[in-house]
């Protein structure tokens, strides 16, 4: 996800091996990353959770990494009234992020997808991969399926492009947006899922591509304030393997910004 090195596999389903503004009302009417919700896990278990979902011949049951099959979500999982508001909110803070990223994928050219990026032993190109890879494994969770025709290799820009609208979609849509699942910690909203867990990814990939191919490296303010906090929050749990590297020692003057990446195990 951040930094290290896990499986994905591709349209084959063989495995392959990678390492690895605007203000808006950000007041909830619940906290969305609620006790028991999904917090950001390994790229490493999320392929493997995703896996479990293509593994089980189609069958929308969600299973946990090595833990054996859930609940169906497709009996189980219930929007929950009272949602909207929030909801909204949700919607809106992943349209400003998906716009910061778009604004990087676009901002490449075509000889530069394949530098390498701050990721170790990812490209550019990986780095896109992988976020396509995970708008793709998120709405499974509730049983949601999303098919793309687009490739990373053939065009990312309009692959990325197709990703990004097909999950808008979803958290367009109260009923789907809503859907709950037993997630690794709990029960917890696909709504919640994408706000806390692709929305910290959204980010920091944005600012990883980026550096990989000459761009602004600028990014919201209020945006970076959120994710650090969440990160702190995590502790130890972010230097896994497959998450994020050791923490860089930086002075005490850098920004905000940097000292964000620089605790994701990010050279600023």
């Amino acid at each position: 996800m951040l930094a290290g090195e896990h499986a994905l596999r591709d349209s084959g389903g063989a495995e392959r091996t990678a390492p690895r503004a605007n203000n808006f009302d950000q007041n909830f009417d619940e906290d969305p990353w609620e006790p028991g919700g999904w917090r950001c896990r390994s790229a490493r278990f999320r392929s493997r959770y995703a896996a479990g979902l293509a593994d089980s011949g189609g069958r929308a049951g969600v299973l946990r990494a090595g833990l054996g099959p859930m609940s169906d979500p497709y009996t189980t999982a219930r929007p929950r009234p009272g949602r909207i508001g929030a909801m909204t909110q949700i919607l809106k803070r992943y349209d400003f992020l998906a716009a910061e990223f778009t604004r990087r994928v676009g901002g490449v050219a075509a000889e530069k997808w394949d530098a390498p990026s701050p990721c170790a032993g990812w490209s550019a190109r990986d780095v896109l991969r992988h976020v396509i890879e995970t708008h793709v494994a998120m709405p499974g969770y509730v049983g949601l399926r999303v098919e793309l025709t687009g490739s990373v290799d053939d065009d990312p820009a309009a692959a990325w492009a197709e990703a990004r609208d097909a999950l808008r979609e979803i958290l367009a849509d109260p009923d789907r947006a809503g859907l709950e699942y037993d997630g690794w910690f709990g029960r917890t909203r696909l709504e919640a899922t994408v706000d806390r867990f692709l929305g910290f990814d959204l980010l920091v990939h944005a600012w990883d591509i980026a550096r990989a191919t000459g761009q602004d490296e600028t990014l919201p303010g209020e945006e970076v304030a959120r994710v650090h906090a969440d990160a702190l929050e995590l502790g130890d749990s972010l230097r896994s393997a497959g998450v994020c590297g050791p923490e860089v020692e930086v002075g005490a003057a850098a920004s905000a910004q940097d000292r964000l990446l620089a605790f994701l195990g990010r050279t600023p």
